[in-house]
């Protein structure tokens, strides 16, 4: 890959890095996350930027470090959008728990000029706000992650699928709690893993969340939406996590499902995509039920896990029926992406002709997530990409 995309490298996500005590904490106050948007072209959205910056890392972030680099993060981005008149140019922040860890990613996109030489601009030293002066180099640095893509030419170009958005520039920088040095493995194929939740419009909970949980043999990853939203939809999501919390990572797709369906039974039910890769075996399992959507691209062929109509939590399967039927995929490629999400975002178009470009989930999602406005829901948004 580029240089401006593998400044830091992204790898499996280590459970067992997390002390115990931390890994059930989001579950036991719900299930916190963060979201925002602010379009930026004044000095007031510039302070805005840093104050919700501060708050997200508050509710998230237990370390007074972390949160001085996601507030430093958020401000240099925000000000680069003024020193550059850039066209539309917004914040984007999120957070949540990914495998137990707290997770905030702060990203920069506008829809130009661009960057004409990413890699001088990550240099250290090297001011592109014209404001604090940290520049790109020391986003790099505070970051655990960063991913850039810029213009439509060059190392690293961002993708443009139809339909959405052109941007020129993306910028996306990861603060993690509790960094691991999982990071730093030797060089080889990685799964780099980006997720993004935004609450209907008007709510405080979201009754959608993704889930992930990653062992070292089997990484799983499980894309929920409650039916409904606000607080109702959110303790269906909340049992949801809590019960794929104590299922091995092991266990297949369809045994999950049925586990869910168990234990929501009762609820209001859950739209639900659950995907489990055997690193070992180079093997992908999936299984969706309801509205929940997953489509998996490997060896420039794009698969789609067709769900079983209903919900999980009041499905009812006929007798000598088998309950789920799953998707299998077997010797995934290293051009692998997978892109889950919610009926509250729009589904993308076919991109099996943009998998030449090495842009990393964190990139992609930024892209691809479009929440529908009518009618308004929870929305939700899961990439992997195999790089």
């Amino acid at each position: 890959m580029a240089v401006a995309m593998t400044n830091i490298t992204t790898d499996r996500i280590d459970a067992d890095h997390v002390p115990e005590g931390r890994k059930g904490q989001q579950l036991e106050n719900g299930l916190p996350f963060v979201w925002s948007e602010i379009p930026v072209s004044t000095p007031k959205d510039v302070a805005i930027a840093r104050q919700l910056a501060g708050i997200a890392a508050g509710q998230l972030f237990a370390s007074p470090a972390r949160r001085q680099k996601t507030i430093l993060i958020a401000s240099e981005l925000a000000q680069n959008h003024l020193a550059h008149a850039t066209q539309n140019g917004m914040i984007r922040m999120s957070g949540m728990y990914l495998n137990g860890i707290p997770v905030i990613t702060i990203a920069s996109l506008d829809e130009g000029p661009g960057i004409p030489n990413v890699e001088k601009a990550l240099e250290d030293g090297f001011s592109t706000s014209g404001g604090l002066g940290i520049g790109l180099g020391t986003v790099k640095r505070l970051s655990n992650r960063l991913h850039i893509c810029s213009m439509q030419f060059g190392l690293s170009p961002c993708p443009r699928p139809p339909v959405y958005k052109n941007y020129t520039t993306i910028v996306s920088a990861t603060i993690e709690e509790q960094p691991s040095d999982i990071f730093n493995k030797p060089k080889g194929p990685s799964l780099h893993v980006s997720g993004l939740v935004r609450p209907c419009p008007g709510q405080t909970q979201s009754g959608d969340t993704i889930c992930l949980q990653d062992d070292g043999s089997f990484c799983r990853m499980a894309l929920i939406d409650a039916t409904g939203h606000g607080e109702t939809a959110a303790i269906i999501a909340r049992d949801a996590a809590r019960l794929l919390e104590d299922l091995p990572v092991s266990h297949e797709p369809d045994q999950v499902i049925e586990a869910l369906n168990a234990a929501l039974s009762g609820s209001n039910g859950a739209s639900v995509q659950v995907l489990s890769i055997d690193y070992r075996l180079k093997k992908i399992l999936a299984v969706g039920v309801g509205n929940a959507a997953c489509t998996i691209y490997s060896a420039g062929k794009g698969h789609i896990v067709v769900p079983r109509p209903g919900l999980v939590g009041n499905m009812h399967t006929p007798p000598g029926q088998h309950p789920i039927q799953m998707a299998s995929i077997n010797d995934i490629a290293e051009d692998l992406l997978i892109v889950m999400h919610s009926d509250g975002v729009l589904h993308p178009p076919d991109l099996t002709d943009y998998l030449s470009n090495r842009a990393s989930a964190a990139i992609w999602s930024q892209i691809l997530f479009q929440p529908k406005n009518t009618p308004m829901d929870d929305s939700s948004l899961a990439v992997l990409r195999w790089l």
